[in-house]
C-alpha cells in the first residue's frame, strides 16, 4: 500500500496463536528467564503455566505493520509498551494497528 492510499482510522490486525515452539522467542532473544522457560517455576509460585516472552507480543506489532498496514517496505520508528496481562501457550494475541495521523510533507503515518 502506498502512503497515498492509507487515511486516517484505517486499521489492521495480525493474529497469532502462541505455541510451545513460538513461546520463549529463545533462538531470537538471549533473555533465557525461567519464567518463560523452565514449566516448574511459575507453577510453583501461584502462577498458570509459562509465558510467553514479551517481545514475542512486539513482534506481532512489527508483523501487523510489515504485513498489513502499510505493508512491505514498512519502517517504523518507536514502539511503546505495557503488558497488561501474561500469554500463555495456546492463546491467540491480535495485534491491531491504526493510522492515527498523516504527515504528507515527510510521508509519515504514526501508528
Amino acid at each position: 500500500m502506498t502512503y497515498e492510499e492509507m487515511f486516517v482510522g484505517q486499521t489492521a490486525e495480525w493474529s497469532k496463536t502462541v505455541t510451545e515452539r513460538t513461546s520463549s522467542c529463545s533462538p531470537a532473544s538471549p533473555a533465557t528467564s525461567t519464567r518463560h522457560t523452565w514449566i516448574r517455576w511459575p507453577r510453583r509460585r501461584g502462577a498458570s503455566g509459562r509465558i510467553a516472552h514479551g517481545m514475542l507480543s512486539a513482534g506481532f506489532i512489527s508483523a501487523a505493520l510489515g504485513t498489513r498496514l502499510p505493508g512491505p517496505g514498512t519502517i517504523y520508528l518507536s514502539q511503546s509498551l505495557r503488558f497488561n496481562c501474561p500469554v500463555h501457550i495456546g492463546d491467540t494475541v491480535t495485534a491491531r494497528v491504526e493510522v492515527a495521523e498523516l504527515f504528507p510533507a515527510r510521508k509519515r503515518a504514526p501508528a
